[in-house]
C-alpha cells in the first residue's frame, strides 16, 4: 500500500516540477502581466516586404476612418504607389522622390563599427526608405562568445521591411484648406542633404502641382565616447523631426514612425524580450510597464502605451532584452509645461505576424503616432528625441544621467511580473550584484568571484546550519520513543499527530529546522537567477581563462554550459530545452543524491512521512532536469553550495560525535540536578563531578519527560474500564 502511495506522489510530483516554468510562463503570456487589460478593437494586417495588404506601417487604416493615422490614403506617391502622373491634379505628393532600386549611393554611416574604437561607442547605418535606420553597431561587445563579429542590432525585421525600420516615417497626414492628404513616406527615397562622423541630415519636399508646401528633415546626431563618458556612454541618438511650412498657407502636419524594435533573442529558454514604457505620475513619481514579446497573439496583437493603467503621462517607450535597451524618449517642446511629450497622440506594440506558432520569435514593433501641428506660413516646428540603443550596464544604467527622471533606464535592469515577480527581491539582487562586483575586483574571475560568494553566504548560515544538523542528529536519536508512541497510537492517527507534536514541542526539535538552510537560500538563488540573466557584466564572462587560455569548457556564465554546442534547439518532452550536452546538472544530480544520502534524517514516525523521505530521495534528481537549460553561473553556484554544504555537514557530525565521547569520558554519572546538595557522589569518583554538556543535559532531560509521559499514559490506560 505504501508503495502505491508513493508511486502515485511521484506521478503527481515529476509533472509538477517539470511544468513549472512553462505553467509560470503559460500563465504570464495569458494574463499579459496587466489583469485589467482588454482585448483589443482592432486587428494588425498582415505586412510582407511589398507592402500589399495594409500602409507600410504596419497599421490598418479601415475605410470611412477619420483621424490621424487611420483614415483612407487620399494620394500616395513613391515606388509601389503608382507613377505621380497618376495623382490627382492639385493632391499632395512627394516632388523629390527616387524611385525604389535606382542607383543612387546609400547614406553615408555616422559614429564608427570598429571593433573597440576609443572615438565612439556605436556606428549608425541608414537606409534612404523613410529616412531610417539600418542597423546599429554596439563596437565593443561582440555577438557571440569565440566570434569576432559586433553585436549588431535594430535592423529591420527579414519579410517585414517596410513595417519595421527603425525612427522610419511613415504615413504623414498633410491638411491644407479643410482637404487632408495622406502620403506614405516609409518607401519614399529621402535624400542625405548633409553627413558628418556624428551627424546625418536627410529631406523630403512634400507638395502639389501650385508649389510645396511642406518640407519634412530628420536629423540623427551622436556624441563621442569621451565627451559623453559621464552622462549617455556615447549611446544615445539624438533625432530630431522637423517640419517646414513652404506654403502661404496655414497647413496641419500629422506623422507616424516606427520606434525601435527588439533587440536579437539572447537566451534559448524562456522569454528574454519585452516591450517597456515608462510613465509618470504628479511629475515626479516613475512607474514602469513592461510585456513579454511572447504576450502578443492573435487575441493580444497591439497593446497601447500611450497611457499606464493609471492614467499616467508617458515619458518613453522601448524594446529590450535581458542585455541590450532601445528605448526612445521623445523630449517635450520647447517652452512645454512638464517632462511628458504633448505632441504623442498615440503610442504602440504592434505584432507584425501574431499568428506566428514560435511564440519565442514574434516580431513586434513599436509606433507612434503624433498629434495634428499646426504649421503658419513659412513657420517651422521640430519633435526633439533621444534615442537609446545600447548595453543593461548597471554602472551605466545608475550614473546620475539615466537613473534619474525623464529617465530611470535603472528600473529595466531587472523586470520581474508574474505569478512568481513577489520571491524576486530587487534589493537583494542588487546586493548580490555589488558584492559580486567587489570580488571580481579581486579575484579577477567571475566564476571564482561566485564560488567566494557561496563561502560568504555559507559562512553567514553556518550557525543556523550547526543547529539544524544538532537537532536532526538528535532527533535521530528519539527512534525508540517515537516507535512506542507510534505503537502506542497505532489505531488512532489524530492522537499520534497530536502525541508526537507534543514530544517534539517538550524536547525543543523540530522537523523543520533541518529544511531551514535551504529554505534561506532559496531567495538567494532565485535573485541569483535574475542576476545573472540582467548583470551585463556577466555576458560572455568565461570561468577560469587565463590570458587566451580557457581552464574549464565554461565560456558564457550567462548561459548553459556546453561541452558540445548543438545546431539545432529542440525541447526534452515539449519543456525543457536542450541546446547543447551540459555537464553542471549532471554533477548537480550527483552532489544532490549524496547530500540527500549523508544528511540526518528524523526518524519517521508515520507512514505519510516515510514515503515523503523516499520521494524526497528520487526529487532531488529531477532538480538538475529543472536547471538543465539555466545559466552556467547559477548551477555552479548551486554545485559549490551544496558540495560545501556535505563538507560542511561532516565536520560538524563528527565534532558532535567527538564532543559527546569526550563528555562520556569525562562526566562521571550525574549533573547538578541530579546530584542534591549534601549528597555524596558515588563511590569511585573522585573530587567534584564535571559538569555535563548542553546536549547531554537536555538528552538526559529528554529521556526523563519520555519516562514521565510513559507512566502517565500507562496509569490513565489502567484506570480506564475493562
Amino acid at each position: 500500500m505504501d508503495n502505491k502511495r508513493l508511486l502515485v506522489v511521484m506521478l503527481i510530483a515529476i509533472p509538477l516540477v517539470l511544468l513549472w516554468e512553462p505553467a509560470i510562463v503559460w500563465i504570464g503570456r495569458q494574463m499579459g502581466y496587466d489583469m485589467s487589460r482588454k482585448p483589443p478593437t482592432t486587428q494588425v494586417a498582415t505586412t510582407n516586404a511589398s507592402g500589399s495588404g495594409s500602409t507600410a506601417s504596419g497599421l490598418e487604416t479601415p475605410a470611412g476612418g477619420s483621424g490621424p493615422g487611420i483614415g483612407p490614403v487620399e494620394s500616395t506617391t513613391g515606388p509601389g504607389a503608382g507613377p505621380v502622373a497618376d495623382a490627382a491634379p492639385g493632391a499632395v505628393r512627394v516632388l523629390d522622390s527616387v524611385d525604389r532600386g535606382s542607383s543612387k549611393k546609400a547614406p553615408e554611416p555616422i559614429g564608427s563599427d570598429i571593433p573597440d574604437d576609443d572615438r565612439y561607442a556605436l556606428g549608425v547605418r541608414f537606409s534612404p526608405l523613410g529616412a531610417s535606420i539600418d542597423g546599429v553597431t554596439l563596437n565593443r561587445y561582440k555577438k557571440s562568445v569565440g566570434s569576432p563579429a559586433r553585436y549588431v542590432f535594430q535592423e529591420p525585421y527579414e519579410g517585414f521591411a517596410d513595417a519595421s525600420r527603425p525612427m522610419g516615417s511613415g504615413e504623414i497626414t498633410i491638411t491644407v484648406d479643410g482637404v487632408a492628404s495622406k502620403v506614405d513616406l516609409s518607401r519614399v527615397h529621402w535624400t542625405q542633404r548633409d553627413r558628418s562622423v556624428t551627424r546625418a541630415e536627410f529631406s523630403v519636399d512634400l507638395g502639389s502641382d501650385a508649389g510645396p508646401i511642406v518640407r519634412a528633415v530628420k536629423t540623427f546626431t551622436i556624441k563621442p565616447r569621451e565627451e559623453a563618458k559621464a552622462t549617455t556612454g556615447g549611446y544615445e541618438v539624438v533625432v530630431e523631426m522637423k517640419f517646414e511650412n513652404l506654403s502661404g498657407r496655414a497647413v496641419t502636419v500629422s506623422q507616424q514612425f516606427t520606434g525601435p524594435l527588439t533587440p536579437p533573442k539572447e537566451l534559448d529558454r524562456g522569454s528574454d524580450r519585452n516591450i517597456v514604457g515608462g510613465y509618470v505620475e504628479s511629475g515626479k513619481i516613475f512607474r514602469i510597464r513592461h510585456d513579454y514579446t511572447e504576450s502578443f497573439s492573435e487575441k493580444y496583437p497591439r497593446y497601447d502605451y500611450t497611457k499606464s493603467k493609471n492614467d499616467d503621462p508617458l515619458l518613453w517607450v522601448g524594446a529590450c532584452s535581458v542585455y541590450f535597451n532601445a528605448i526612445l524618449r521623445p523630449d517635450p517642446l520647447p517652452g512645454a509645461q512638464g517632462i511628458s511629450p504633448d505632441y504623442i497622440q498615440k503610442a504602440e506594440a504592434v505584432a507584425l505576424d501574431p499568428a506566428n506558432p514560435d511564440s519565442h520569435n514574434r516580431h513586434v514593433v513599436t509606433q507612434f503616432q503624433t498629434t495634428d501641428l499646426a504649421l503658419a506660413p513659412g513657420q517651422a516646428i521640430t519633435l526633439p528625441m533621444r534615442l537609446f540603443v545600447g548595453p543593461r550596464l548597471r554602472s551605466l544604467m545608475n550614473n546620475d544621467y539615466f537613473a534619474s527622471l525623464p529617465f530611470r533606464y535603472d528600473e529595466t535592469l531587472v523586470l520581474t511580473a508574474g505569478p512568481c515577480a513577489f520571491c524576486t527581491f530587487q534589493w537583494l539582487v542588487d546586493i548580490l550584484v555589488g558584492l559580486l562586483g567587489y570580488i571580481q575586483i579581486v579575484v579577477r574571475d567571475w566564476g571564482i568571484s561566485i564560488i567566494v560568494l557561496v563561502l560568504i553566504v555559507r559562512a553567514l548560515l553556518h550557525p543556523i546550519t550547526k543547529r539544524a544538523q544538532v537537532n536532526m542528529m538528535g532527533m535521530a536519536k528519539f527512534g525508540p520513543e517515537l516507535e512506542r508512541i507510534k505503537k502506542k497510537y497505532a489505531d488512532n492517527k489524530d492522537e499520534l499527530n497530536r502525541a508526537m507534536m507534543q514530544f517534539y514541542k517538550e524536547h525543543g526539535a523540530t522537523p523543520v529546522l533541518g529544511c531551514l538552510p535551504m529554505l534561506l537560500q532559496m531567495p538567494i538563488w532565485i535573485a541569483l537567477f535574475s542576476a545573472l540573466q540582467s548583470t551585463f557584466e556577466l555576458r560572455q564572462a568565461p570561468f577560469l581563462q587565463i590570458g587566451g587560455t580557457h581552464l574549464t569548457w565554461i565560456k558564457d556564465l550567462s548561459q548553459p554550459d556546453h561541452l558540445v554546442k548543438f545546431e539545432n534547439t529542440f525541447t526534452l518532452l515539449g519543456m525543457v530545452p536542450i541546446s547543447g550536452l551540459n555537464i553542471l546538472p549532471f554533477l548537480l544530480a550527483i552532489v544532490f543524491f549524496l547530500q540527500q544520502k549523508y544528511t540526518p534524517k528524523p526518524p519517521a514516525s508515520t507512514p505519510e512521512q516515510l514515503q515523503q523521505q523516499k520521494m524526497m530521495q528520487w526529487m532531488t534528481l529531477l532538480f538538475p532536469v529543472f536547471l538543465y537549460g539555466g545559466p552556467s553561473g547559477l548551477n555552479l553556484y548551486i554545485l559549490a553550495s551544496t558540495t560545501f554544504g556535505i563538507i560542511e555537514s561532516k565536520i560538524i557530525r563528527d565534532h558532535i560525535k567527538q564532543k559527546e565521547a569526550a563528555e562520556q569520558a569525562g562526566a562521571v554519572i550525574v549533573d547538578a540536578e541530579d546530584t542534591p546538595r549534601g549528597k555524596k557522589s558515588p563511590a569511585g569518583s573522585t573530587g567534584p563531578a564535571k559538569p555535563q554538556g548542553w546536549l547531554a543535559r537536555k538528552m538526559a532531560e529528554m529521556q526523563r519527560r519520555v519516562e514521565e509521559v510513559q507512566k502517565q499514559a500507562e496509569k490513565q490506560q489502567r484506570k480506564k474500564p475493562r
